[in-house]
């Protein structure tokens, strides 16, 4: 029994033991490992179960630590791999830290490279943990703190109490910057490459404990791999920026190559617009066409107000272009700014003398292209502008057989219109001026007000033709006025005009207008073609356009009025004019007091004016209220 006794115990001894070391072997738990170890002592006396528990923890320690330690390396062999394959050295720098940091388990983990100032000192540049954003760009320089040490010496060095240890030199601004952190361990190793110190890394604590040789030696190593990255790194961003440069180059080569084909061909097309006798419109399309820019052309040697030519978007005042200056010789690219907008204006100069400014956007401030080629426009636009002026001048003197020729004309040729166009009047469309002079010779007594008014001007049959540029129509108006008063005759004044085509038919309408303004008594006025338009849908084809166009020139004020208020101004004039004037038989045919139709034709004729219930002027407003009236009833 009791050899059978001894058996079974030094059995399950044995059992017991092998169960422990393979508890050690397999790092089981804590939880698991005590449990083997109670089983392993259990038999033995007191010394000898405190032997095995103190052999069982140190080895379980040992094979843990050397486990931990070829963890870590493993993965310090595996980052080689990692960090080679990025390429961008900011990236690099961050992924350093934060492996150095998670190996290390410390706080904090930053790494210097070379400071720009070519001194010998490192910066910092990237780190992993709460630093404060101070710390960057601060810089160590050799034989200062510790990583002046590691400068000096190439070799890996720590201090476990930073704020006091006597065994380094340390500068008083980083000797605060670490001491607000809470740093008091600081680990330096370099980042070495053929000899040459690229880097340093640090890791640090903020409690004084010195690091182990195992994690200096895995910091070490960590370091040693990081500079062959950071070096690989920093050779791939120099090898993207050189093909950059490179692709940049051949870029700009390509473009100013381009620029220089383009700017051949614009010269080209100059030449022969100028030669060809062509306008400034063609100039314009063509830089538009071959360079791209938006350009527009102010003319101001016909006027103060300027006359444009093209378009710009949100093009700025013509007013604000001019710039105060003496004489001009060649005339360069200057900022115009409004509203915050800046604009590329050039002067047109011709013999020292602004013809007028080209307008484009800021293009031609910021590209020495751009400017140049708006210097070229501004000279073609002078020398295209001069030519045309010669052969506007000439053949302004010989106006009366151009007029004659467009009024006769119901399909102008291209020459004829080319003709009008250099002669300025035709650009925003026309407007014919006739006065019935009834066969007397008065050419010549207007000739100088077309000529100030850009227009052209002769005698046809019993009238002298006038056509000016449209404009607006109180210059237009202020224009028949002025002939009104030289030669106390009718001027009839014609619709905007800005086909060529229609001239004649405009022409024979004026005529007619004219002729029957004689019939009608008017002598000595400025009238419109408009105000006739009930004669010719009378006596020729009848248009309801003419008949809406007479009416809204009569009573179009009235019928406004009425229709805003809810008044009844058109049929009280009616009204009073069919009874020849007379308020009180008005009054009676309206069914309201007198004082009230005294009331509605004050109101009136502060609407059409004074005269409207005299003759002839009287028969038109009866007329045309008349016919308003035929006409609703017909709807």
């Amino acid at each position: 029994m009791v050899i059978a006794h001894d058996a079974d115990d030094g059995s399950d001894t044995s059992g017991s033991l092998s169960g422990l070391l393979r508890s050690i072997a397999d790092r089981d738990s804590e939880a698991d490992f005590d449990a083997h170890l109670r089983r392993a002592e259990a038999g033995l006396d007191a010394a000898e179960a405190a032997r095995v528990r103190a052999a069982a923890h140190a080895a379980r320690g040992a094979l843990m630590t050397e486990h931990l330690r070829a963890s870590r390396m493993r993965e310090v062999h595996e980052s080689t791999g990692e960090l080679v394959a990025i390429h961008n050295v900011d990236a690099v720098l961050r992924e350093i830290t934060s492996r150095a940091r998670r190996l290390l388990e410390c706080e904090y983990v930053y790494l210097n490279t070379p400071d720009e100032s070519g001194e010998g000192s490192f910066a910092i540049r990237a780190w992993s943990g709460d630093l404060d954003p101070e710390f960057l760009g601060v810089t160590v320089a050799p034989g200062v703190g510790v990583g002046g040490i590691v400068l000096q010496t190439g070799e890996t060095f720590q201090v476990s109490d930073y704020g006091s240890t006597h065994r380094i030199a340390r500068s008083p601004g980083y000797t605060d910057l670490l001491a607000r952190q809470g740093i008091s361990t600081l680990l330096g190793t370099p980042l070495m490459v053929s000899g040459r110190i690229t880097g340093l890394l640090f890791a640090a604590r903020s409690h004084a404990s010195a690091f182990t040789d195992d994690e200096v030696f895995l910091l070490t190593a960590l370091a040693q791999h990081a500079a062959i990255a950071l070096q690989n790194a920093e050779s791939d961003e120099r090898r993207e920026r050189a093909l950059r440069e490179l692709s940049v180059a051949i870029e700009q080569s390509e473009t100013k190559r381009a620029e220089q084909e383009r700017q051949s061909r614009l010269q080209a097309r100059l030449s022969s617009i100028i030669l060809d006798g062509a306008g400034v419109a063609e100039v314009l399309d063509a830089v538009r066409g071959e360079a791209g820019i938006d350009i527009a052309y102010v003319d101001t040697s016909r006027g103060p107000g300027g006359h444009v030519i093209g378009a710009v978007p949100g093009m700025p005042d013509p007013g604000v272009l001019a710039a105060t200056r003496g004489e001009i010789s060649r005339p360069g690219v200057r900022a115009v700014s409004v509203r915050g907008r800046r604009w590329s204006v050039i002067d047109v100069v011709a013999y020292n003398r602004v013809l007028g400014h080209l307008v484009s956007g800021p293009r031609g401030l910021d590209d020495e292209a751009a400017a140049r080629l708006l210097e070229w426009t501004s000279q073609a636009t002078a020398l295209c502008q001069l030519s045309t002026q010669a052969l506007a001048d000439a053949e302004r003197r010989s106006a009366r057989e151009v007029v004659r020729r467009l009024v006769s004309s119901a399909s102008p040729t291209h020459e004829l219109r080319r003709q009008v166009h250099r002669s300025g009047i035709g650009t925003d469309g026309l407007r014919v001026l006739l006065l019935d002079t009834g066969g007397e010779p008065t050419e010549g007594v207007f000739t100088d007000l077309t000529v100030r008014h850009g227009g052209l001007a002769a005698e046809l049959e019993d009238a002298v033709v006038v056509l000016t540029p449209a404009g607006d129509d109180a210059s237009v108006l202020e224009l028949a006025e002025e002939m009104r008063r030289r030669l106390p005759v009718n001027v009839v004044v014609g619709r905007h005009i800005r086909d060529l085509a229609r001239i004649s038919s405009e022409y024979s309408q004026a005529l007619r207008a004219a002729r029957l303004a004689a019939a009608l008594g008017y002598s000595g006025e400025v009238l419109r073609v408009e105000q006739f338009g009930v004669f010719s849908m009378l006596f020729t084809d009848p248009d309801a356009v003419d008949l809406e166009m007479f009416v809204r020139v009569q009573v179009g004020p009235l019928l406004d009025a009425d229709a805003r208020h809810g008044t009844e101004l058109a049929s009280t004039a009616l009204t009073v004019l069919d009874h020849a004037g007379g308020l009180t038989s008005a009054a009676k045919a309206l069914n309201v007091h007198p004082n009230t139709v005294a009331q509605r034709v004050g109101r009136i004729t502060r609407l059409l004016g004074p005269g409207w219930r005299e003759q002839p002027r009287a028969f038109e407003i009866h007329a045309a209220l008349k016919l308003d009236g035929l006409r609703a009833a017909a709807r």
